[in-house]
Parts: C-alpha cells; structure tokens; sequence
C-alpha cells in the first residue's frame, strides 16, 4: 500500500552531512531505527502519508486478522513458521501470539523472517473509552502448534472501518458482520437497507448478515381466529301481489311510496325480485 512512495529511512544516509556521521557514528543507525517504526504499516508517519489511501473501503473490508502456527516456538526462535502470511505486512509487521508481541523484518509465504521477540507495541483499543490505545510490553514466551497469530499491523485500520460503519451503516459500528459477508458491497448498499427497514426484507436482511442464518418472518395476525369476518348486507323482503307487468324487470329500479293516512312518504331500491 506504502511502497509506491519514497520512505525517509531509504534515504536517510545521504542526508547526514559526512562530520555528523564521523563524530556520532551511531546516529545514522539511531535515526534510521526510529523512521523504520513510524513509516511502516501503522507508524504515526505512515499513516499521516496514507490516509487518503486508508480511509477507501476497499482498503477496509478485506483484512486479514490473524493466521495460526503449524509448528511449536521456543525461546530463541526468531523464524515463526505458519498457514500463511497473506495480508500481513511486507516488512516490519507486529504480530501477536497469546502475550508475546512480535516484529519482524521480512517474510515469505508461510514464515515470518528474523522476528524480535519480546516486543512492544500497540495491541489493542479501549472499548470504553474512545479512541485510547493499549500499549504493551511483553517479554519472550514459548507457543505450542496451532495458536493463533494475531496481526496487529491492521488494528487502526479496522478502528478506521468502525468510524466509516458509524457513518453510513449507523448500528453497526460495534457488531461483527459474518465472515464470508462482502463488507464492501453492504456498506456501500446501506441505503438499500435502511429505506426498507420494517419490512420482511429488512428482517432477512438483517440476521443473514449478523448471524449468517436464513429467516422467515412470520406474523402472529396472520393465524389468528377472528370472530366474524364475513362481508354481509342487511335487506328487507316484502311479500306483494302483482297486479300487471313483469315484476323481473323492477330489479335494480326504485320503488316510490306516495304519503296517505297510514304510511309517509318512503323509497326504496329493488336488489331482487
């Protein structure tokens, strides 16, 4: 991500005038120690270079959090053998196996080279309270097979991608979404979600991501028994002779009552005959 651009620890040597180095001969090697720890992968240089680069979310949502060891380390080890070292740093990585922090100054596919045991570093953020680090220092320790190496080298990055989750997925900041969930597409898709909150979709939606679990909704209205659910009209059925004409044809017609001394005046429409 950082090698594209010139690091000062490169160049540094040409930059000391020549009786600097004569009278300090350590100087050199001092300062080239302290811009190696604050230009590589989460060094406070590093990250004031890259944070166009960090902030993308494409950046934030494929890291690779820890890989585990297929061999025993002892004391003096300083090659840590393991599954793999994909989306760990090129060079000057800090990795973390049970208590011991670990550096190391280069690697291949499935080892991490002249590791320094016993180091210190950032190993993780205080959850209650915002934005603090947890410094540790940690002393050389023995681990046995298959113990997970954690890669501390990406812990800003996914303080990083919990600020962009707050923004535009708010609620989802501090949960862990499903491993084999595409982060990418689902922050980028939040709108979609949060128009259709509510609905069974929303639902569906909601604990595929979190649980990684298929649902149904189900809704309780839907089997209730209701008393009387029956579309009805109330008639009147009158019983009348008829003296001429085809009583069929008064249907859908109004039949009109003049006012005489028994009944008022009165109307009503013929639904049947």
């Amino acid at each position: 991500m950082t090698e594209t651009r010139v690091k000062i620890n490169s160049i540094l040597e040409n930059q000391l005038p020549q009786y600097v180095r004569d009278e300090f001969p350590l100087i050199f090697e001092f300062l080239k120690q302290y811009y190696i720890s604050i230009e590589n992968q989460s060094g406070c240089l590093d990250i004031l270079q890259n944070i166009d680069k960090y902030i993308k979310l494409d950046q934030l949502t494929s890291l690779v959090e820890s890989t585990a060891l297929i061999s025993n380390v002892d004391y003096l080890d300083t090659t840590i053998s393991v599954i793999s070292t994909k989306g760990f740093p090129e060079k000057y990585g800090l990795i973390k196996i049970n208590n011991e922090i670990i550096t190391y100054t280069e690697k291949n596919d499935t080892q991490f080279i002249n590791c320094v045991r016993g180091f210190s570093g950032i190993s993780d953020y205080e959850s209650s309270i915002q934005d603090t680090l947890i410094f540790s220092q940690t002393l050389e320790d023995i681990h046995e097979n298959n113990s997970v190496v954690e890669n501390l080298s990406i812990l800003f990055l996914k303080q990083f991608f919990i600020k962009i989750k707050s923004q535009f997925a708010p609620g989802f900041e501090n949960r862990s979404l499903i491993n084999d969930l595409n982060q990418n597409i689902f922050v980028r898709r939040a709108k979609d979600f949060y128009s259709s909150k509510g609905t069974d979709k929303s639902f569906t939606i909601l604990f595929k991501v979190l649980y990684g679990e298929n649902v149904e909704v189900i809704k309780p209205r839907d089997f209730l028994i209701q008393p009387s659910d029956a579309t009805y009209q109330k008639e009147k059925q009158l019983i009348v002779e008829s003296i001429s004409g085809d009583p069929i044809k008064l249907i859908n017609k109004t039949l009109y009552q003049d006012q005489n001394d028994i009944c008022k005046k009165a109307y009503g429409s013929i639904s049947n005959v």
